[in-house]
Formats: C-alpha cells, sequence, structure tokens
C-alpha cells in the first residue's frame, strides 16, 4: 500500500535551463550532484517533508545516462513519482543484483536491498575503499542500509544506521539531507 511518495523528479534536457526555469515560478532550486554511474545530474527543491528533483543527463554522458531515460526525454520527459518508478524496476534490480552482486558500487547495496547480500557482506566491500571514496560510499551504504531496516521494521537499527549517515558529514549529498529528515520521523514516531 502506497503511504507517501518519497519524491517527485522532473526529467529535463538541460540542467541548466531546468534550474533558471524553476527559479523563474518561485522554487528555491539547489544544485544537487553528480550520478557518476547513471551519467545524469540533479538539482532540488527542498520541502517540509519531500523535495522536488530535476534530473538531467551529463554532457557527454548519454552511454551511462541508458537508453530509457534517453528515450523518456526525447518525448519530452515528464514528473516521475519514485515510488512509481521503484514499483517499475523492481523486477530488474533484483535481476542485476542476483547477476554480480559484489560488483561496482552501488551494486552491492543493490544486492544487500534485494536479499542477494547481507548489510555485513555489502559493508566489508564498502570498506575496501579509501580516503574520500571511502566516505561518500559509506554516506550512501548506511543510508541505504538504513532504508533496508526501516523495511524490515527494526526502527533501531534504523536509526543507528542513519545516525552514522550524520556523523560522516557529506553535507552535499542526497542521502545525508534525507537521513536528517528519516531521523526526524523515527525520534517523532517514538514519543
Amino acid at each position: 500500500m502506497l503511504t507517501r511518495i518519497d519524491h517527485v523528479m522532473i526529467c529535463v534536457p538541460n540542467l541548466k535551463q531546468g534550474i533558471e526555469a524553476y527559479i523563474r515560478i518561485g522554487l528555491g532550486i539547489q544544485p544537487g550532484g553528480d550520478h557518476t554511474s547513471g551519467g545524469t545530474h540533479n538539482a532540488i527543491a527542498f520541502f517540509k517533508d519531500d523535495y522536488l528533483e530535476l534530473l538531467a543527463v551529463r554532457e557527454g554522458q548519454q552511454p551511462q545516462a541508458g537508453a530509457a531515460l534517453l528515450e523518456f526525454l526525447a518525448k519530452g520527459g515528464t514528473l516521475v513519482a519514485e515510488t512509481e518508478r521503484a514499483q517499475l524496476e523492481a523486477a530488474e534490480a533484483a535481476r542485476r543484483a542476483a547477476e554480480h552482486p559484489g560488483g561496482e558500487w552501488p551494486r552491492p547495496a543493490l544486492a544487500m536491498l534485494t536479499g542477494a547480500m547481507s548489510p555485513q557482506e555489502m559493508l566489508k566491500i564498502v570498506n575496501r575503499k579509501t580516503g574520500d571514496e571511502l566516505a561518500l560510499t559509506q554516506t550512501e551504504a548506511y543510508f541505504y542500509l538504513g532504508q533496508h531496516y526501516l523495511m524490515l521494521g527494526d526502527r533501531p537499527g534504523a536509526h543507528q544506521a542513519f545516525e552514522k549517515v550524520r556523523s560522516l558529514g557529506v553535507v552535499p549529498y542526497i542521502e545525508y539531507i534525507s537521513s536528517g529528515f528519516e531521523l526526524k520521523d523515527l525520534d517523532s514516531a517514538a514519543q
């Protein structure tokens, strides 16, 4: 049963132009980040309990973005509710996770979320990274781990994972920001 929409994504052909258009209509759009494995980048407008994401393919990164997104943009793009998108892609995600669970990041997170790998195995792979890459990947990994625990109903485990994300201090990452919201929700539900 759908209880809430995590966020709404608007796919745009050019991120800079998309940001300018949404600023003109009064939204406080902030630069997001690059999705290096997906060939995309984004910008975010935050609201009280959710956010709006503008997503575009990075210049010269069409092969990484994939045919489905390019086709979607060629048809004009539109709104995509993340809950719907997640439901549509669940079978494909499970297939990919089963094929190469220990592959390049974020494949281990996908494998963990679909049950093809334990949380401990995922963290072991993540902790092999070094330097900045370690902190950045841990930020994502602990956020996904928190989501995993929420799906299992393990609120203390989720709380601990989201606190770990915040302690890493990778402020520009949406996982850092979203962990703050998740902690707020967990803390208010506990009262």
